[in-house]
């Protein structure tokens, strides 16, 4: 058998505190010394509020490319309570609603609260009726 040198990067992600969970002897020292060399610590979306609306349009984006349809556009009120709604999954909490979104308004040129599922209407302020974001609807 013909041994071959592959030189590789591993990026890697967590919400735990693996020198915590090494020191109990949860996590292995030995692969926290070898993943461990570059740490950069990024806070979640919600303390990141201006990253909202542009990882939201690269959804956009990326689902009319995958679906050939033309892009969706989000009404502004829409967009507004999407900055203000806390992202408790994160990106991936986001690039889920887009998903939903564009297939709830297939047919449709705008993404309108009518097309925002109902979980997010029932769990959160900035989404209902009355709230000033959607005073106009």
């Amino acid at each position: 058998m013909e041994q071959k040198r592959i030189n590789v990067r591993v990026i890697a992600t967590t919400n735990k505190n693996l020198k915590k969970l090494s020191e109990e002897g949860l996590f292995r020292k030995d692969l926290l010394f070898r993943i461990n060399d570059i740490h950069i610590k990024i806070p979640p979306i919600r303390m990141r509020k201006d990253d909202i609306l542009p990882i939201a349009d690269y959804f956009l984006d990326t689902y009319a490319e995958m679906y050939a349809i033309d892009k969706k556009k989000l009404n502004p009120m829409v967009s507004e309570a999407m900055a203000k709604y806390s992202w408790p999954g994160n990106v991936r909490e986001i690039k889920n609603f887009v998903k939903r979104l564009i297939k709830a308004a297939w047919n449709d040129k705008v993404i309108d609260r009518c097309h925002i599922p109902d979980n997010y209407l029932q769990n959160d302020d900035s989404w209902k009726p009355g709230y000033k974001n959607f005073n106009s609807f």
